[in-house]
């Protein structure tokens, strides 16, 4: 840490806080900067192959949004209903109606 001399303490002592903060934050940008490329390369390292496919609750929920688009009705029949019985339990209808929307508005 550089120290400056100057006649008055309380400038030396600001000046010397204005470089501890300085440094602190570099490091701070310095080890987010990390923390960003390290998530983003875990997040694309073998993004092909892990995890091996879908589970039953991700499909469950696209073949709910895709019957819902094509039919309006879920895959028991009901039509628009507020809860979707699928896999011996209960799914919120939310992300069910939210991807037809989507496609309606981004697709052709």
């Amino acid at each position: 840490m550089a120290t400056f001399i100057t006649s008055d303490p309380h400038k030396t002592a600001v000046l010397n806080t204005k470089m501890i903060s300085l440094a602190s934050r570099s490091t701070h940008i310095f080890l987010i900067t990390i923390l960003i490329v390290l998530a983003g390369f875990l997040r694309i390292y073998k993004i092909a192959t892990v995890p091996p496919g879908l589970n039953q609750d991700e499909t469950a929920i696209g073949y709910n949004a895709y019957s819902i688009l094509v039919t309006g009705r879920d895959e028991w029949g009901e039509k628009y209903p507020l809860y979707f019985k699928s896999f011996g339990d209960y799914k919120l209808p939310i992300y069910i109606y939210y991807i037809p929307i989507c496609k309606n508005i981004w697709t052709k």
